[in-house]
């Protein structure tokens, strides 16, 4: 199921009748203290709630074999939770001290609920922390509580081709570019859908995106007709790649490389110019050497 068709199952996001109660005991004042400090386009580095604050898990769709979107109920269903692209939540369960953090797939503009894509873990896989924090995320009944605990993230998108970044040497800094290349790898997708849902909300913003997402088979591919249909917009290109693929695959086959990076990537003698990374440090590490034989500087790209 795409994102869009998910969205659309959703009549509605009110609190259901199970849910009116549960709702007045969310922490409101503590939510539009959140709100108030953090207006749309100011970026935040790290904000930490003294008291975590609640959301209300409402439902969840299947988007792969392995994945869902889970939705959660905001303190207060007409305002949106205040999130720029690029930053992402914290979230704590309540009989867990583990923390796990994801970015959302729901519109910085939506009102009330909170969207977060995430994989779903065997209880045996290698970093077994993971596998029980999903593995619990994914039986929680409707109603039930979980915390949101932090609001963070080390750049976001300001609009309009506009970013803000923080960095250990520099501190905060800003660039302004007009071609903007995005890599992505498995479930790291969702740092790049929240760039390209702001650019095809505002029909002001001309920033040029191109998207190479990777997976390991066909079934990997996440939000894949959500893309498909932005890229009509004619905002974005979207070039997925995947290392074992099918009789059926029409789109990219292998590993990141030298010919995917100067097919889709904003050149490295464009000063605005500008290329995001996100996914496994050895991906990371991969498009950082291809980038640097392929004479790019640090400047000029940035892991998520």
């Amino acid at each position: 199921m795409s994102y869009l068709k998910y969205v659309l199952n959703k009549p509605s996001v009110a609190p259901c009748s199970s849910l009116k109660g549960i709702i007045q005991t969310l922490d409101k004042a503590q939510y539009k203290t959140f709100a108030q400090k953090n207006p749309l386009g100011v970026p935040v580095q790290g904000v930490k709630f003294t008291d975590p604050l609640k959301l209300i898990y409402m439902d969840k769709g299947n988007v792969s074999t392995e994945c869902n979107i889970f939705r959660f109920m905001l303190p207060e269903i007409n305002k949106p939770l205040g999130l720029r692209p690029g930053e992402y939540v914290t979230l704590k369960l309540s009989d867990l001290e583990d923390f796990r953090s994801y970015r959302p797939v729901s519109s910085i503009h939506d009102n009330g609920f909170l969207d977060l894509l995430v994989k779903v873990f065997s209880t045996d896989y290698s970093q077994r922390s993971i596998g029980e924090f999903t593995q619990r995320l994914d039986a929680l009944k409707e109603g039930d509580p979980v915390y949101l605990t932090e609001v963070a993230g080390s750049m976001c998108y300001e609009g309009r081709g506009k970013f803000s970044i923080c960095t250990e040497d520099e501190g905060m800094k800003e660039k302004i570019a007009k071609k903007v290349g995005l890599i992505s790898e498995g479930t790291s997708i969702t740092a790049m859908f929240q760039f390209l849902q702001a650019v095809e909300e505002d029909p002001v913003d001309l920033t040029a995106f191109s998207l190479v997402s990777l997976y390991g088979n066909p079934s990997d591919a996440l939000l894949e007709d959500d893309l498909l249909r932005m890229q009509e917009s004619g905002k974005i290109s979207y070039f997925p790649v995947v290392e074992s693929p099918d009789e059926m695959w029409t789109h990219g086959e292998g590993k990141i490389s030298e010919a995917l990076i100067e097919s889709f990537m904003p050149e490295p003698d464009d000063p605005e110019g500008l290329i995001l990374l996100s996914g496994s440090n050895q991906m990371t590490d991969d498009c950082i050497d291809i980038l640097e034989k392929l004479g790019y500087n640090k400047d000029q790209y940035q892991i998520l």
